[in-house]
C-alpha cells in the first residue's frame, strides 16, 4: 500500500505533529535513515540500493524532479518500477518535486513506490490528490 504526505520546506511542529497523525505514526517515533540514492552511481542503481540497505538503511529515499517544479529531471516510474523488481522488499520513500503531483500518484503507485511526498506550494487539485 502507497502512503501519502504533504510537505514543504517550511516544518513546524505542528505540521509535524498533523502529517504524524494523518500516516498513523507516533509523534515521537524514532528517527529513520533514508538515504537519498540521487547522488548514487546511477549506473550500479541497485547495487548502491542494497549496499544502503546492508549499512542499516530503513527506506530508501528517492528525489523525483519533473525540471518544472525544480530545474532538475530525475527519476520516474520506469527507475522505480526497475528498482523496486530488484528490492522487492525495499520500502522506497519518493519525495515528489513536480509542478502536478496528482498526475504523478498512480504511474508511481504502479511501480512500486512505498510512499509519495508532495510539496504544498505544488498544484494540487481541490481536495489533494486521489488514489
Amino acid at each position: 500500500e502507497t502512503r501519502f504526505a504533504i510537505t514543504s520546506h517550511l516544518y513546524t511542529p505542528l505540521l509535524l505533529k498533523s502529517l504524524h497523525y494523518k500516516l498513523k505514526m507516533p509523534f515521537n517515533c524514532p528517527a529513520l535513515v533514508a538515504p537519498s540514492l540521487l547522488s548514487s552511481d546511477l549506473a550500479h542503481l541497485n547495487d548502491e540500493a542494497q549496499n544502503m540497505l546492508d549499512l542499516g538503511a530503513d527506506w530508501l529515499h528517492m528525489d523525483i524532479m519533473d525540471g518544472n517544479f525544480v530545474p532538475n529531471i530525475s527519476f520516474g516510474p520506469p527507475v522505480i518500477a526497475s528498482l523496486r523488481k530488484n528490492q522487492k522488499d525495499a520500502f522506497i520513500d519518493c519525495h515528489l518535486m513536480v509542478k502536478e503531483p496528482a498526475k504523478w500518484v498512480e504511474p508511481m503507485k504502479k511501480a512500486g513506490a512505498s510512499s509519495l511526498t508532495f510539496h504544498v506550494e505544488s498544484d494540487l487539485p481541490e481536495g489533494g490528490p486521489q488514489a
